[in-house]
């Protein structure tokens, strides 16, 4: 399920920020949300998360550093 989306264009050098809005009405306590990042170059992928960062309920952050690994041959 997918409560939130960003897509940045161009977003520069890194570390990139975002924020992603939700609207609480669809979260729920009982469950886990985690966030995940993937930058892709020329419509290939060339990063993504390899950790889970879990977010929002069971006094999760707010705020997260996410630090990206390089996916296989990307430049």
């Amino acid at each position: 399920m997918t409560s939130g989306e960003q897509i940045i264009e161009n977003p520069g050098q890194v570390p990139i920020a975002f924020e992603i809005e939700y609207d609480p009405a669809d979260i729920d306590d009982r469950f886990t949300y985690a966030i995940g990042v993937r930058i892709t170059e020329s419509a290939e992928l060339a990063f993504i998360n390899d950790t889970r960062y879990q977010v929002i309920t069971r006094d999760s952050l707010t705020h997260v550093d996410m630090v990206p690994v390089k996916v296989g041959g990307a430049i």
